[in-house]
């Protein structure tokens, strides 16, 4: 409700970090990155709407800006990201150095803060997370986290986790999802999630989209969750920062 009597000061560049953060993190339509542009900026709470107009008007030239230099594209009413993008903005940097700062942290750090993640990810859509923990070790059965949730409705859930911290060249291959599959079900999981802080070679992408109760998620799906937690990355005017409180030597 807005209840300030002035106009908050516009700045161009704060908003247009805003917009660029938003984009970057997920397929969004123009007026939700309106409304959280309002919310960020404090526009939303003030009673001129004269803010909210110029506001308005600032993110719909950069939105054609971007479309034209083929920055974004439309999909549906969402606009979506593109690799030109990703590669060039500050937001595709603080990618690249949160992946590299995992991966320089080894394969024990990353179990843990995926567990740790997932954790926070299920809590925050609405489950009862009643069992997170790291297995990881010389005897694992072949999964290094276990999930155990419960929904609004009652139902129970046993997800399994590997994680596998790699570099970027070296993706996950369709024999690791079969053996990972093979546990899931040898110890009774309902749900399988294979994390990695790399990618998923095409036919491992193929191989889990044919499971149904299986999913991967690559470095840029790790990222976008700790995005959407706050869990690992801080956004501080519209720049992710590791948070070195969570991303640090266990």
């Amino acid at each position: 409700m807005k209840n300030k009597e002035d106009m908050i000061q516009i700045d161009d560049k704060q908003i247009r970090k805003l917009v660029l953060h938003k984009l970057m993190g997920e397929k969004i339509t123009k007026s939700d990155i309106f409304d959280w542009v309002l919310k960020e900026t404090g526009a939303i709470d003030t009673k001129s709407v004269k803010d909210d107009a110029i506001i308005k008007s600032i993110i719909g030239v950069m939105l054609t800006e971007m479309e034209k230099a083929e920055l974004i594209v439309k999909e549906g009413s969402c606009y979506v990201s593109t690799p030109k993008l990703n590669k060039n903005s500050k937001i595709w940097r603080g990618r690249t150095k949160f992946l590299d700062t995992i991966h320089s942290l080894g394969g024990y750090f990353f179990e843990e803060y995926t567990v740790r993640l997932l954790e926070r990810y299920y809590t925050q859509l609405g489950y009862n997370v009643v069992k997170a923990v790291r297995t990881g070790g010389s005897e694992d059965g072949g999964v290094d986290g276990i999930l155990e949730v419960i929904d609004q409705f009652g139902f129970e859930e046993k997800i399994l986790i590997q994680c596998k911290n790699r570099t970027s060249s070296n993706t996950v291959t369709t024999k690791e999802i079969r053996e990972f599959y093979g546990c899931v079900c040898a110890l009774g999981g309902t749900r399988g999630i294979y994390a990695t802080t790399t990618r998923f070679h095409c036919e491992a992408e193929e191989l889990l989209h044919s499971i149904h109760n299986c999913v991967g998620i690559d470095g840029d799906a790790i990222f976008r969750i700790a995005k959407k937690t706050g869990y690992g990355i801080k956004t501080v005017n519209g720049e992710d920062i590791i948070d070195t409180q969570v991303i640090k030597p266990l």
